[in-house]
């Protein structure tokens, strides 16, 4: 069901988001700050875009945690960034990270809870485990920097 899932959400559901998000609102926004402010000013806005389908019972949104919510759209928000710019701002690329993820949640148990944590917990952790991989190993391109080189004359 998974394949299905996927499908149906990259052409209906949230991966049809991206064109708006990193198509158009995002290169703008990293033009001004750099890659990742621009996902840390981008994250909160998709959050507050998500917000309604906290309160409607038939979305995956109302069985997740918030407070557990909020900082995974900001770790999914730098990582989408992340991917956009390094595939040559592939919309499309966004795009199916973005339904990939979404058509998890017809799978995850988010109401579980595992130790002291919902299961959303680890979805979240997982998602700033890969930003700080991302940071370290890709720190120029997260961060805007540009490597120069320094020309030795002689």
């Amino acid at each position: 069901m998974y394949p299905v899932n996927f499908i149906f959400v990259l052409l209906v559901g949230g991966g049809n988001e991206e064109p708006g998000w990193r198509g158009f609102a995002l290169p703008g926004i990293q033009e001004k700050y750099g890659p990742l402010i621009s996902s840390l000013i981008l994250g909160p806005i998709w959050l507050l875009w998500r917000v309604p389908l906290f309160f409607s019972p038939y979305t995956s949104q109302s069985v997740i945690p918030f407070e557990w919510y909020v900082p995974n759209i900001i770790g999914i928000a730098i990582i989408t960034t992340w991917l956009y710019n390094g595939t040559s701002r592939s919309v499309l690329l966004a795009s199916m990270l973005h339904a990939g993820l979404n058509a998890l949640a017809a799978f995850y148990p988010c109401m579980i809870n595992i130790g002291p944590f919902p299961a959303y917990a680890f979805l979240t952790m997982g998602a700033w485990i890969i930003v700080t991989f991302i940071f370290l190993m890709d720190r120029a391109a997260l961060t805007g920097l540009v490597k120069t080189e320094i020309k030795m004359t002689g």
